[in-house]
């Protein structure tokens, strides 16, 4: 039988602070997801809570993806996923489907289940310089499968 996920009122945002917690697998419940331009790029950026027990149960990490915005960026905005990419590739490797357009792969899926994702660690900055040990961050590198 499917895990249950209870959704709980948080919100996600880049001003809060960094979070971080050791490299490994968690399970994983989705919570939102907003579109971004980050330094030129287009990025989808989809919130997880941790719902594995332990000391780091409920925190927020998020799983980044480029894609290409439709519209207007923000909450909820509007995307299209490139065929090959890391977010069509994750998708039909968690739900076994396909689909229909790059331009509608559907969220619905992710919510009332749990998944297994691998975090890692945010050593570096874009332009490959290091963090201070004290700005070290988490993110989840990979989403693996849906938990049964």
């Amino acid at each position: 039988m499917p895990a249950k996920v209870v959704q709980l009122n948080q919100s996600f945002s880049d001003d809060e602070a960094l979070v971080f917690v050791p490299p490994g697998k968690y399970q994983l419940a989705y919570i939102g997801y907003e579109t971004k331009w980050i330094f030129s790029a287009q990025k989808l950026y989809m919130h997880f809570r941790i719902v594995t027990q332990g000391p780091h149960f409920g925190k927020i990490l998020t799983r980044y993806y480029g894609v290409q915005i439709i519209g207007n960026a923000g909450k909820s905005g509007r995307f299209s996923a490139g065929w090959k990419g890391d977010l069509m590739s994750e998708y039909v490797s968690l739900f076994n489907q396909l689909p229909k357009r790059k331009t509608e792969v559907p969220i619905k899926p992710y919510k009332n289940v749990v998944i297994l994702g691998r975090v890692s660690t945010v050593k570096k900055k874009r332009n490959q310089r290091s963090y201070p040990e004290l700005l070290h961050h988490s993110k989840i590198a990979e989403l693996i499968r849906v938990e049964k």
